[in-house]
């Protein structure tokens, strides 16, 4: 990821924070997370959400889970009302 990158949405909670990082043309591209903001863990929301079609991610963070609400692009392009697929993914921390 280039030093260009942006934050584009973000949430906290119990868990700890999450981030949802955009690429220079504002494309979702990664989720950063941490419970203590000392460590962090960057990963590629491609790898998170089994796909690279994704225009908007919006996070939660739980007591216990992380939730992304994930919505690809419309296949008509941005100004169709049919809307693009959508899935949610949630996540629980690995306790070490």
């Amino acid at each position: 990821m280039a030093g260009d990158c942006t934050f584009v949405s973000a949430a906290g909670g119990p868990l700890g924070v999450a981030l949802v990082i955009a690429g220079p043309d504002g494309t979702p591209e990664a989720l950063a997370t941490s419970a203590d903001l000392v460590t962090w863990t960057i990963t590629s929301l491609g790898e998170i959400a089994g796909t690279d079609d994704i225009a908007m991610v919006t996070p939660f963070v739980g007591r216990d889970r992380i939730v992304l609400g994930i919505q690809g692009h419309k296949p008509g392009g941005p100004e169709s009302v049919e809307p693009g697929p959508s899935r949610t993914v949630v996540g629980t921390p690995r306790r070490s």
